[in-house]
């Protein structure tokens, strides 16, 4: 009903909006009288994607050394499948060291004690960081972030991560192929462990280079000040 009675709705990712467009039909189906015809051609006329704004301080930028640190940095629960992630890590066989950031707001899923475990030799952050600034310091400190979400509005730590120079690693499904080239993408588990196995043998230097226009492109669609701009145009 609100989105009928909006004069413009906005949309923070065109995954979102497509997905909502989608839905219509089987709202409407449930209806059992009255059924109004057109509406999604009507709401699809005064909609518009406006990208999530990411707003990040200036770190001063440290030289990168040692192994290649791959981060997580996601909600502790079942739906961003932390599980797979796991998995392929073990697939690594080179050097590499691993933070796993994010909150559990219920019981937290017992995966994670095990890569807690499995992994403690590697493990250099584990848990959540009260202080976004410390935060900000492990993105900035990483390689790689890596995104295994299976339901997700946007993925706004990804956005950071990439903000902050990470070679994002995300699946090709919900908002993630609008914001990243396809060379970050998988589309199945055993796609993952290969990307995340070339890019560690392939050391930081080939990183970066794949990792080119990465961050400006990213920059351009989420900065807070550009997003304002667009949101004020759309209203307009």
């Amino acid at each position: 009903m609100s989105a009928l009675v909006a004069d413009k709705l906005l949309f923070n990712s065109k995954w979102n909006f497509d997905s909502f467009l989608q839905n219509i039909p089987k709202i409407i189906k449930l209806v059992p009288d009255f059924k109004p015809a057109g509406l999604s051609e009507e709401i699809k006329a005064k909609s518009q994607v406006v990208h999530f704004p990411v707003k990040i301080p200036q770190l001063p930028t440290t030289k990168k050394s040692g192994p290649i640190h791959i981060v997580w940095a996601h909600r502790w629960e079942h739906d961003k499948n932390p599980s797979a992630f796991f998995r392929q890590l073990e697939t690594i066989k080179s050097a590499f060291i691993l933070s796993v950031l994010g909150e559990c707001y219920e019981e937290k899923p017992k995966v994670f004690e095990d890569a807690k475990e499995k992994f403690k030799d590697k493990l250099v952050n584990f848990g959540f960081l009260p202080s976004k600034e410390d935060f900000y310091k492990v993105l900035e400190s990483a390689d790689i972030a890596v995104s295994t979400a299976d339901h997700e509005f946007f993925g706004v730590s990804m956005v950071e991560a990439a903000r902050f120079g990470c070679f994002p690693v995300a699946p090709n499904r919900l908002s993630y192929p609008e914001l990243f080239p396809k060379r970050c993408l998988f589309n199945t588990e055993s796609q993952l462990g290969k990307l995340l196995r070339n890019l560690v043998i392939g050391g930081r230097e080939k990183l970066e280079k794949l990792n080119e226009n990465i961050k400006k492109d990213v920059t351009r669609i989420s900065e807070d000040k550009t997003v304002l701009q667009n949101i004020i145009s759309a209203l307009k």
